[in-house]
């Protein structure tokens, strides 16, 4: 007879071996002579002690040897105390027609223990039974006059695991009833998944069910569970539960019935669509993962009946919550590939009134702003497109603009054309604008009143003109608004309140922010006209603002010169005396890339600081060579984020990677750490060395005063000739980040 010791090594053999289908490991067992139902009992031991091992094996073989003993008794026990007990104690229900004798000694020691685990294990081992002999456990249910709570679950499990296929009589399905309303959870489970399977076609059951489904959203959840098994029995049944357990408040069972609901959309896509809209109504839903593909599983219905549906709910809707943000999504999701239908309902939209104008802007840029789809899309669709919202900017009187790098790519036109239209303002006469100046006496002075009024006449699209524009909104009206701020109780109404506050203010705290700035610069001082010629230039407006922004607060504390002299003919941005020890700086904003700016997903993107890095160091920053004082590249992401903190470190210290060092015998990685690529721009360019620092910097509102500020990060560079001291980065970001110039 095999002994424990010898079943332990050869389990510990098999799992070297990997030997994991059923049919290897019996082939192997016959091999070591392993036949014996005794010592395969044993072997079936030492793997349900051996926590490593598969247990499928044993879930699918242990019936056949099990005997009716204390070890098969305690191997049970065992058995219900496995991680995944659930799987494995289900297969206890064909012990009935292999060992029936066993069953009964099992059950007879099983039920005095007071374990959920073992009460499901019992539970299997009757409703394997009642398939066979039904009235063994009815006398069994019936002969217990005062059960506990895990003998009832043991009988709700049983009555669950048996099926319908023989007659269930009435007084059962009442004690599942009586079961589910029970405060005990894993009975109520058990209960009312029983009830749920295998009677929903009582009228009586479906009653009770709906009734018990909308007590609370646990019942809900119990509930729903099963409604994709009946849903393929019982389909108008299943649209009932989920109508009412979409009534839940819980965001997750939301999900679970948008998962649930995607199983019957294509053939009730109108039922989908209503609860979707019951859902958009509570201001805090967002379409996840399952409500949306709930959503795109409607589109595969009857579209013209959808369209119908859809144009009432636009009609009728009043919430601009949803018109902005939940239906654009859900129009996306319905209409995925079906670009001439879509095209056909935005057609029917009427885009005079507002509400009406704002979904079909944002319905075009949430088709057209997926990054995974194809960024081809058919001409015609695009044309068309661009008509819709050329119109709803004529009707709106709105200012439309493309940048010139847009116009060279269909779709990028188009979703260029829908930011525009999308953060559109109504068009200014320019004598307005030029009112705007008075505020301003210090901008007036630096480009000279009469190159002002030409610009503003004959550029409107020029950014400073732009934001010129939008300049007049006083201080008083902000401070209502702040006020009105404060007393709202709920946050996400306080954050988008100063949301719109920032966005409304922001053009008159940018202005007057630059109004300060230009009063440090004497007329004759060096730079000054190169900032003057740069930000009336409309391609460099935005990289010259941010040398204006940076250089003005140095100016504020230290000596700081303008394209200073010293570097030859490759002249850096900036040099400033911070306490005696010169320090140069380059100042760079680069422009967003318009996949970066336009499409929502971009999957892959290289990293292009370093490149930028390493062009810059080519043909400017080489100059500083053996100059001997720290140079600090400043890179300005306001503009959009094309550059992040990731690609910063990854170009000055080296790639980041993970190595793993594996066994090349069983495979298995026997070590893992983080290392850096000798890729770093000291190792890679020969003028790497020359940067001391990277500062990645971001003009932002201070949510405070209202004031716009500049924040970043210093990114000291390891491989650097003349290193920057912590001192002079201390200063350097206490002169920079959140300071005001007035």
């Amino acid at each position: 007879m095999l002994t424990k010791k010898e079943a332990k090594r050869i389990v510990a053999e098999l799992w070297e071996r990997k030997l994991l289908d059923e049919k290897e490991v019996s082939d192997y067992l016959k091999s070591v002579g392993i036949s014996d139902s005794k010592d395969m009992l044993i072997i079936i031991d030492a793997m349900l002690d051996n926590k490593q091992y598969p247990e499928f094996f044993v879930s699918e073989n242990f019936t056949k040897y099990v005997a009716s003993n204390k070890k098969s008794l305690n191997m049970v026990l065992k058995l219900c105390r496995m991680e995944h007990f659930g799987y494995h104690v289900s297969s206890l229900g064909k012990l009935y027609s292999e060992n029936p004798e066993t069953l009964f000694y099992l059950y007879k020691h099983l039920k005095k223990t007071d374990e959920y685990n073992v009460a499901l294990a019992v539970g299997y081992m009757l409703g394997g039974m009642a398939r066979i002999k039904p009235q063994n456990l009815w006398d069994i249910i019936d002969g217990n006059k005062n059960p506990t709570i895990n003998e009832k679950i043991s009988y709700a499990c049983a009555l669950y695991s048996m099926g319908n296929d023989q007659k269930t009589p009435k007084r059962f399905i009442d004690l599942l009833i009586s079961y589910a309303n029970d405060n005990e959870k894993n009975l109520k489970h058990h209960a009312s998944g029983a009830l749920m399977i295998w009677y929903n076609d009582l009228k009586r059951i479906q009653k009770f069910l709906i009734s018990f489904a909308r007590q609370s959203d646990e019942n809900k959840s119990l509930v729903l569970r099963n409604a994709t098994i009946i849903s393929k029995r019982n389909e108008e049944f299943s649209i009932k539960i989920l109508k009412v357990c979409s009534d839940a408040t819980d965001d997750h069972l939301i999900h679970g019935v948008g998962l649930e609901l995607g199983h019957i959309a294509p053939k009730h896509p109108i039922v989908v669509l209503k609860i979707l809209r019951k859902w958009c109504k509570k201001r805090r839903f967002h379409l996840g993962q399952w409500p949306k593909w709930a959503a795109e599983q409607a589109g595969k219905g009857d579209i013209k009946k959808i369209e119908k549906f859809l144009l009432e709910w636009i009609n009728k809707e009043k919430n601009g919550i949803t018109m902005q943000f939940h239906l654009p999504h859900i129009l996306d999701e319905i209409y995925k590939g079906k670009d001439s239908d879509l095209l056909r309902l935005l057609k029917k939209i009427d885009f005079r009134h507002k509400r009406n104008a704002t979904l079909i802007v944002k319905t075009m840029e949430e088709s057209l702003s997926e990054g995974f789809r194809k960024i081809e899309r058919n001409e015609s669709f695009l044309n068309a497109c661009n008509a819709i919202l050329m119109k709803i900017a004529e009707h709106q009187e709105l200012e439309v603009h493309v940048e010139p790098a847009a116009t060279t790519e269909p779709v990028m036109y188009t979703l260029a054309l829908v930011s525009s239209v999308n953060h559109g303002k109504k068009k200014i006469p320019s004598s307005e604008i030029k009112k705007n100046l008075k505020y301003f006496p210090n901008v007036v002075l630096f480009f000279g009143k009469s190159r002002l009024e030409k610009l503003i006449e004959k550029k409107p699209f020029h950014p400073l003109v732009k934001i010129l524009s939008r300049v007049p909104v006083s201080d008083d009206h902000v401070k209502r608004m702040l006020k009105r701020i404060d007393k709202q109780d709920e946050l996400w109404q306080k954050g988008m309140m100063l949301h719109a506050v920032k966005g409304m203010y922001y053009p008159a705290s940018l202005f007057y922010d630059m109004d300060a700035s230009f009063a440090m610069f004497t007329e004759n001082e060096q730079g000054r006209a190169s900032i003057r010629d740069g930000m009336l230039d409309e391609n460099s407006f935005f990289q010259t603002l941010i040398e204006l922004n940076v250089s003005a607060r140095f100016k504020k504390r230290y000596p700081t010169v303008l394209q200073p002299p010293i570097c030859g003919n490759n002249k850096l941005d900036v040099a400033v005396d911070i306490d005696g020890s010169l320090c140069l700086f380059e100042i760079y904003s680069p422009k967003e890339e318009l996949r970066m700016k336009y499409v929502r997903t971009v999957h892959s993107m290289k990293n292009k600081a370093k490149s930028r890095i390493l062009t810059k160091l080519e043909r400017q920053l080489k100059s500083a060579e053996g100059m001997g004082h720290p140079v600090v590249l400043i890179i300005d992401k306001s503009d959009g984020a094309s550059v992040d903190e990731i690609e910063i470190g990854d170009s000055l210290f080296g790639t980041y990677q993970w190595t793993l060092m594996m066994d090349k015998e069983n495979g298995e990685i026997v070590k893992e750490y983080a290392t850096r690529k000798k890729d770093s721009i000291s190792e890679v360019s020969p003028y790497g060395k020359v940067i001391s620092a990277v500062i990645l910097l971001k003009r932002e509102m201070d949510d405070n005063d209202l004031k716009v500020k500049l924040y970043g990060q210093t990114f000291l560079n390891p491989g650097a000739s003349v290193q920057i001291s912590k001192e002079m980065v201390k200063k350097i970001e206490s002169t920079l980040f959140g300071m005001p110039v007035i």
